[in-house]
């Protein structure tokens, strides 16, 4: 339960830092094309609200904070898990590579629901 809520309020920081750099939020969704370039500012930003550093954390990390048995299936791919927040209309996406290091972490705005 503890782990739903951090997720939860940082999915609602990512929310309000968009909105607050002027973005909107849904042009980000994964679920409407592809996403733009990313800068690294925001790739800085995604990694400190998720608590997971890219290169130096690993997936066991991201699972004990965010909990394996919470992960999406249905949108996971191989080599990267994704966790959705329904109620906030957010998800946590985190890729790793054959050694389980994460490279890359994503918060995006979504329109999916259960």
């Amino acid at each position: 339960m503890r782990d739903w809520a951090v997720l939860a309020i940082l999915l609602s920081i990512n929310l309000q830092f968009s909105i607050a750099q002027g973005k909107d939020p849904i042009a980000d969704s994964s679920l409407q094309g592809p996403e733009p370039e990313r800068t690294i500012e925001r790739q800085v930003i995604e990694s400190e609200i998720a608590g997971l550093l890219p290169g130096r954390d690993t997936t066991r990390k991201a699972y004990h904070r965010f909990g394996k048995d919470r992960i999406n299936k249905g949108l996971s791919q191989p080599g990267s898990v994704v966790w959705v927040d329904a109620c906030n209309s957010q998800m946590l996406s985190v890729a790793f590579d054959t050694n389980d290091t994460i490279r890359d972490v994503k918060i995006q705005h979504t329109t999916w629901r259960r």
